[in-house]
């Protein structure tokens, strides 16, 4: 998680417990916590959008792939059709 290790995160939740105190430490955790999960729905959601815009993205390059190969042998064959 952040690139934190086991000995830095203790080091961060003590100086929070030395700064916030016994008793207003637990709810500041858990403000925290709440905070964390919104911002990793938020992220999701996010990252579920971008998805969505790439896989229609793709789609569309797809199709416009389609069209212009299309088009090139429409191409092909009136230029056969002309000689």
């Amino acid at each position: 998680m952040f690139g934190l290790g086991f000995t830095e995160i203790l080091f961060i939740t003590l100086i929070a417990f030395l700064v916030f105190g016994p008793q207003k430490f637990p709810s500041v955790v858990k403000k925290l916590i709440q905070l964390l999960n919104e911002l990793k729905a938020t992220v999701s959601d996010v990252n579920s959008e971008f998805y969505d815009i790439k896989k229609d993205v793709k789609q569309d390059l797809n199709n416009l792939e389609k069209e212009v190969k299309e088009n090139l042998n429409l191409l092909e064959e009136k230029k056969k059709t002309k000689k």
